[in-house]
C-alpha cells in the first residue's frame, strides 16, 4: 500500500516520491473514515515534510499526529501510545524553527514516556532519536548520556542497528579521551555501512559531523571534501532539514584555513 512504499522512498532519502505518498494516504485514510491510516499518513506526511525542509508544514502535522486521539484528555507524547520517533522529530522541527526550550522539554517527556513502558524498541527508538536533537542543542553531555543509555538497550534486547547507532555518537563525544584515528574510522565505517544496506536518509547530518570530528583532528582538507559531499547530497535528494548545519560547518572551515579561496 501507500505506507509501505512511502517508507521505502523516505528512508532512500527519495523524498519527493515517499512526500506525494503520504498525502495520498492522507488524504484516502480521512476521506475513507480509517482512524489508524490517516495516523499513518500524518506521521508520513510530517517527517517527510521535515526532511524536505518545510517545517512550518511539518509542525503542522507532528502537532496533528502528536494529539491525543480522545480531545478530552490532556496531550500525551505519542510513544507513549505506540513505537515512534516522531514526538523528538517535532522536538527537532521546534529547534530549527527556533524554540529551543519547549524542543527539550518535549523531548524529556518523550524520553520518560518511553522508559515507563519498559519496551526495549520504544525506549530505543526514543532515545536514539533524541541524539540527534541533543545534537542540534549542542549539549554533549546529553549527547553522551543518551548514547550509553541506547547502547544499554540495544545489548539487552539485541539490536544491533540501535547498537551501531550508539557506538557512532560515542565515537563523537569520546574524540578527545580516545584514539582520534580510531574514533573517525568508527564513524566512517558507520556511514559506509549505512550506505551499503541502502539507507540513505540522514546521511549529510552524519557527514556534517565527520567533518566536525576531522577539522578537531587537524584535518581540515578532509573535512572540507565531506562537506562538499555532504551538500551535494543534501542538494541531490532535497533533504533540506540539515542544510544551516552543513552550512555552518563550511564557515567554520574557512575560519580554521582564511588562506584558502574563499570565492566558491
Amino acid at each position: 500500500g501507500f505506507y509501505g512504499e512511502c517508507l521505502y522512498h523516505y528512508h532512500r532519502a527519495e523524498l519527493r516520491e515517499a512526500h506525494v505518498l503520504a498525502l495520498r494516504l492522507l488524504e484516502k485514510s480521512t476521506r475513507e473514515g480509517d482512524a489508524i491510516s490517516r495516523e499513518l499518513g500524518l506521521e508520513m506526511a510530517a517527517l517527510t515534510s521535515f526532511s524536505l525542509g518545510a517545517l512550518a508544514s511539518a509542525h503542522g502535522y507532528f502537532k496533528q499526529f502528536a494529539a491525543p486521539r480522545n480531545s478530552s484528555g490532556p496531550p500525551e507524547p505519542v510513544v507513549s501510545r505506540r513505537a515512534s520517533g516522531s514526538d523528538i522529530y517535532l522536538a527537532c522541527t521546534l529547534v530549527l524553527l527556533g524554540y529551543p526550550a519547549q524542543a527539550r522539554e518535549r523531548t524529556e517527556h518523550a524520553i520518560e514516556a518511553a522508559e515507563r513502558t519498559r519496551e526495549p524498541f520504544a525506549v530505543a527508538l526514543c532515545v536514539g532519536t533524541a541524539l540527534y536533537l541533543f545534537e542540534l542543542l549542542r549539549d554533549r553531555v546529553r549527547v553522551r548520556q543518551s548514547a550509553e543509555r541506547l547502547r544499554a538497550a540495544a545489548e539487552a534486547a539485541y539490536m544491533p542497528h540501535w547498537a551501531s547507532m550508539a557506538d557512532w555518537f560515542l565515537a563523537l563525544v569520546m574524540l578527545d579521551e580516545a584514539d582520534g584515528e580510531k574514533s573517525i574510522s568508527r564513524m566512517r565505517a558507520g556511514i559506509e555501512s549505512s550506505l551499503d544496506q541502502g539507507c540513505v536518509l540522514e546521511i549529510p547530518f552524519f557527514l556534517a559531523l565527520l567533518a566536525e570530528a576531522l577539522l578537531t583532528s587537524g584535518r581540515a582538507g578532509e573535512a572540507t571534501v565531506i562537506i562538499d559531499e555532504a551538500l551535494e547530497r543534501s542538494h541531490r535528494t532535497e533533504e533540506r532539514w540539515v542544510e544551516p548545519e552543513l552550512y555552518r560547518r563550511r564557515a567554520q572551515l574557512r575560519l580554521a584555513a582564511p588562506s584558502n579561496d574563499l570565492a566558491g
